[in-house]
């Protein structure tokens, strides 16, 4: 992975002689996506195109519809091992920073599926990769506040991870617990980081439009507005 990583990054520099060695490593991955029976195999080819992804950037934007759709996959088959969905949240954001214009179509999938991630309390971790995930996804298509009327969901669920894990940070101080409870408030902290700055990102939602907006109504009204217009 990491020799990978090096390898898409020299593609800027001389592309003619390294694009083929990448083409054909993403070729080997989907590959092993789509057919292999291992998790362990799916979770490393995942990282291994999220890692091309990172380094390649804007050279792999033609591939990158073929990569969410076999991502998507994964996401959606109820039987997918825990780490496989989370490579795959994780990789989905990567991907939007290379082509938001090939993500942008996908959207009513993807978002779905990150918003289920969040509402899963049981996984401090898969948590803050799909809030990382869709922090990533709105900066890079600018679809602010958007998401908020289009899945009224979202906000809470949002909000409902930040105040449990903060609870949980809370209770891990107050007991003065070490070990794996110090592993999970760190990653209670990384969490809390990682909403307050997807909040940012997402955007301001106006207060008198709140109660609208969980009551179900805010979406109605916005749709007619725009078919008025």
């Amino acid at each position: 992975e990491a020799v990978m990583g090096v390898i898409a990054r020299l593609a800027h520099r001389a592309p003619l002689s390294v694009m083929p060695k990448i083409r054909k490593s993403m070729g080997q991955s989907m590959e092993q996506l789509e057919y292999s029976d291992d998790a362990r195999v799916k979770e490393e080819a995942i990282l291994l195109l999220k890692c091309l992804a990172r380094g390649a950037g804007s050279l792999l934007e033609p591939y990158v519809p073929a990569m969410l759709q076999h991502m998507l996959r994964q996401m959606h088959d109820e039987s997918a091992p825990q780490a496989v969905v989370q490579a795959c949240l994780s990789a989905v954001g990567e991907l939007s920073l290379v082509s938001h214009s090939a993500v942008r179509p996908y959207l009513h999938v993807i978002l779905p599926e990150v918003i289920r991630a969040l509402q899963d309390q049981t996984v401090l971790q898969k948590t803050e990769i799909a809030m990382r995930a869709l922090g990533q996804i709105v900066s890079s298509t600018g679809d602010v506040v958007t998401p908020y009327l289009e899945y009224p969901e979202l906000l809470d669920a949002v909000l409902d991870a930040l105040k449990v894990k903060v609870a949980v940070i809370a209770s891990h101080v107050g007991g003065g617990s070490s070990g794996q409870d110090g592993d999970d408030s760190s990653g209670g902290y990384r969490l809390r980081i990682e909403a307050i700055r997807t909040v940012g990102i997402l955007g301001a939602l106006a207060p008198t439009k709140l109660p609208l907006l969980r009551a179900g109504m805010l979406p109605m009204i916005v749709h007619g507005e725009k078919s008025v217009g």
